[in-house]
């Protein structure tokens, strides 16, 4: 019998196939329907000889099989081949392609507030270096015509290859699809710069994102809720415990008592919980 190899096509759902019939052993590679794997059957024959590595990956090359293939598992198949006279192994996978990135709204400040040292980090001795954990305000403070954030496109992906190097295209991230509310308008020439028109919050609801002129706290002003600094009023519908600032320049509402705290505003100063009323 021909040393020479004489490939075969086998055009079944399953994908192509590749025999390598040679004098002391029989190769045959395996294509899923994708290209996306490819398998290696490796039965040798009476008294036959395995191939040498350099001899699979020329079958390989010689069949188009050039990506993503693994030594390792080309060793392994001859190795176990040797062993027990017939061996199968995955030799080569093709590279998946990568989904491109969603839109995404990408806020032009930092939306939250990190808890805060007491002194400047060059001036803190062992008693100073402490955390202030009421600094945790959890919402973002606008000015008229200052600019919110951007809405930033999807990007197209990555492609990916099959172990016979086609191109495999990548999925599209998908757009970002964000209403403006209240108090908030587009700029830019594609109309992706969101901007504020007053004083208040950011605040985005579902789909929609707005700027309102109140805030309001349903619990008690603890350290779950912290300080609050706010642009505009707001209404605490529990208790503000001892040690705590409220802060707000149109005005405060408190529903619950009032601790031994901080209260500080441009406009009126409600109380509607105080002495059990």
């Amino acid at each position: 019998m021909s040393d020479q190899s004489t490939p075969q096509q086998d055009k079944k759902t399953e994908g192509q196939r590749f025999l390598h019939a040679q004098t002391g052993y029989q190769l045959l590679l395996s294509l899923s329907q994708d290209e996306m794997e490819c398998r290696a059957h490796l039965e040798l024959k009476p008294s036959g000889q395995p191939p040498g590595l350099e001899e699979l990956q020329g079958f390989l090359a010689g069949d188009g099989i050039t990506v993503g293939l693994s030594e390792a598992a080309l060793l392994q198949l001859l190795a176990e081949s040797q062993a027990h006279k017939s061996a199968n192994a995955l030799v080569a996978s093709g590279v998946a392609p990568l989904k491109g990135d969603d839109g995404r709204l990408e806020y032009s400040f930092v939306a939250l507030e990190r808890p805060a040292t007491v002194a400047p980090a060059d001036e803190q001795t062992e008693e100073k270096r402490q955390v202030d954990f009421k600094v945790v305000q959890q919402f973002i403070n606008v000015e008229p015509d200052q600019e919110i954030g951007r809405i930033l496109p999807p990007t197209g992906g990555t492609p990916g290859s099959t172990v016979r190097g086609k191109a495999v295209a990548a999925e599209a991230g998908k757009p970002l699809y964000l209403k403006t509310g209240q108090h908030v308008r587009t700029g830019g020439d594609d109309g992706s710069i969101l901007i504020a028109e007053i004083h208040g919050r950011v605040k985005l609801d579902g789909d929609t994102i707005s700027v309102v002129e109140e805030y309001v706290v349903e619990g008690d002003v603890d350290f779950s809720v912290g300080n609050i600094r706010f642009n505009g009023f707001v209404e605490v519908r529990g208790d503000v415990l001892d040690g705590f600032q409220v802060s707000a320049s149109k005005g405060i509402k408190i529903t619950g008592n009032v601790g031994s705290c901080r209260l500080i505003s441009h406009g009126n100063i409600e109380f509607c919980g105080m002495d059990g009323q």
